[in-house]
């Protein structure tokens, strides 16, 4: 490999390091999501500050597409994966890098989530012990916990991720065999983009039969010549197409959670979040491929614990979004970016220490 004259060192092999830049920016990125999250005009979360717009707006911007893109790297990253090691190696490495990480982070991070949920939605005044009690005797009314009670929290990634590299084995062991490639034009992505809008009709963002079909698209195309240069050819319509049916889906989303699936307008306010969700996730891969497709100092110590940034994040952030909302009576912008910047340099840092200590790098997930 060689080095440009800004110190980026240039690919000159078969790595894609795009994906695993693309990854480490949406990461990152969450910490943003999050940070806004906590001032949504409609939707709970774990900790809740003053009601806002803007926030609520960059929040709905990034629904449709952002957790999508990981399946979809998730996906192609997997049949690379396995030109290094074997389907019975690969689904090894899948139990320490995302079963264990899933089971620790549930018995040791989530509750101390719980702890501050109920100090900011409650006025709990116990000891996170109480709350360690608390979360593993009540069941939460929702799938997230923002009551307080059991939840798997962010960690639904890690165990969706798990359960779907499962349930696409057929496809694994299919494409682990093949060379075949599938015919992809510019139409393919219209079709695939009329299929996410069926699969999703009436479910949350976080619908497992959109990440798998994601995730099985990776599998079926990490290989595909066609789709690489299809993407790479358009990144900047698809892109220019998503951010703007996203921008629209930032305010949509506030009249779609509150009408009926079966109106007219939440049918094509669907289908508007199906294109903005393909377009984006489409025009991200395409956009990576042009212009990050190369490593640096950043992007490789980041990419090798991307993980393990995004396992440790929530539980550093809550907190700190409960003490900032809870002392810091200023503007939520700024807020927003105290809270968004000391939850990065904290985590980092957390993730830092964790790597020199053997067992709970293990349960991280790092190598």
């Amino acid at each position: 490999m060689a080095k440009n004259n800004e110190g980026q060192v240039v690919v000159k092999n078969e790595r894609k390091y795009y994906l695993d830049n693309i990854r480490v920016l949406i990461i990152l990125g969450l910490f943003v999501a999050h940070s806004c999250e906590m001032y949504h005009l409609q939707d709970g979360f774990y900790i809740e500050g003053a009601k806002s717009l803007i926030p609520t707006i960059i929040y709905n911007s990034l629904r449709s597409w952002y957790m999508a893109t990981l399946f979809l790297i998730a996906g192609l990253t997997t049949m690379y994966s396995l030109k290094k090691r074997t389907i019975k190696e690969y689904y090894i490495e899948r139990c320490k890098r995302l079963l264990i990480p899933f089971l620790a982070g549930i018995l040791l991070l989530v509750p101390v989530q719980s702890y501050f949920v109920m100090k900011n939605h409650y006025g709990f005044n116990g000891n996170i012990f109480e709350a360690y009690v608390h979360f593993f005797t009540t069941y939460s009314d929702g799938f997230y916990g923002y009551d307080g009670g059991f939840t798997p929290s962010h960690l639904w990634f890690l165990i969706y991720l798990f359960l779907i590299s499962l349930a696409t084995f057929p496809i694994i062991r299919y494409k682990s065999k093949t060379t075949n490639q599938i015919k992809v034009r510019a139409a393919s992505l219209i079709w695939f983009t009329l299929l996410i809008y069926i699969i999703s009709y009436g479910q949350s963002d976080e619908s497992p039969v959109k990440y798998i079909a994601f995730f099985a698209l990776g599998l079926l195309l990490y290989d595909n010549v066609e789709f690489y240069k299809l993407t790479t050819k358009y990144s900047w319509s698809l892109l220019l197409i998503g951010i703007s049916t996203n921008i629209c889906m930032g305010f949509m989303l506030m009249k779609m959670d509150e009408i009926s699936v079966w109106t007219v307008d939440y049918a094509w306010m669907r289908l508007i979040w199906a294109v903005s969700c393909t377009t984006m996730v489409f025009g991200v891969i395409g956009t990576g491929q042009k212009y990050i497709n190369y490593t640096n100092r950043f992007f490789e110590k980041l990419s090798n614990c991307s993980f393990a940034i995004y396992f440790i994040h929530m539980t550093v952030l809550l907190p700190v979004g409960y003490f900032v909302i809870k002392y810091l009576k200023c503007n939520v912008f700024i807020q927003i970016l105290i809270t968004m910047n000391i939850s990065i340099i904290v985590t980092v840092l957390l993730v830092e220490i964790c790597k020199k200590i053997p067992g709970v790098r293990f349960a991280l997930g790092l190598k």
